[in-house]
């Protein structure tokens, strides 16, 4: 019995749709244990520990940990994971990293979500400014960009409402963690 040419080419789509979702939960679970590269990159164990249990057998752990190490050097990242991206706020800064959320919007639906990295900036114990980051591994970065843009907008307009910032006060941004670009969506 042998398989029609579509049949198998979705089950290898549906097969490297799986992988490349893994390899992505990974990533993710890695640039959460990054509070600031000022402090030095995560170790190793710290990411191994991250992980554990996340990898599906597809998955090579050290060599992910090792593509993880290197994506802290590209392009902007080691600047936009850096204290000194925001040098020119004197007040408290204070990272959250997979900040849940969830809330009704203006039209009555539960929205809800999870911001990879939200930096806030306080001034006399009240929040001022926020910039909003999601780690994205496409590789076409237009097309992130424009898929990506209302999921960054409703991260922005959640931040303001939780922490009642206005939200010209808040950037949103997605890093393209293949290359280190970043795009400013807000």
């Amino acid at each position: 019995h042998t398989l029609k040419p579509s049949l198998l080419t979705e089950v290898f789509a549906a097969a490297e749709n799986t992988y490349a979702k893994d390899r992505g939960s990974l990533i993710h679970a890695c640039f959460e244990q990054v509070e600031w590269l000022d402090d030095g990159a995560p170790s190793r164990d710290a990411l191994r520990r991250a992980i554990a249990g996340q990898a599906s057998g597809s998955i090579d752990v050290d060599a992910a940990i090792d593509e993880f190490l290197k994506m802290l050097t590209l392009g902007a990242t080691p600047a936009l994971l850096s204290r000194a991206r925001y040098a020119s706020h004197s007040g408290e800064l204070r990272v959250r990293r997979e900040h849940d959320f969830a809330r009704i919007d203006d039209h009555g639906r539960m929205i809800q979500g999870s911001i990879d990295r939200l930096v806030l900036m306080y001034d006399d114990g009240q929040p001022v400014a926020a910039d909003v980051i999601d780690f994205k591994t496409d590789a076409d970065i237009a097309a992130a960009a424009e898929r990506h843009r209302e999921q960054l907008l409703a991260y922005r307009d959640a931040a303001s409402r939780i922490f009642k910032i206005d939200p010209a006060q808040i950037s949103a941004r997605l890093l393209m963690v293949k290359d280190g670009t970043v795009v400013d969506i807000a």
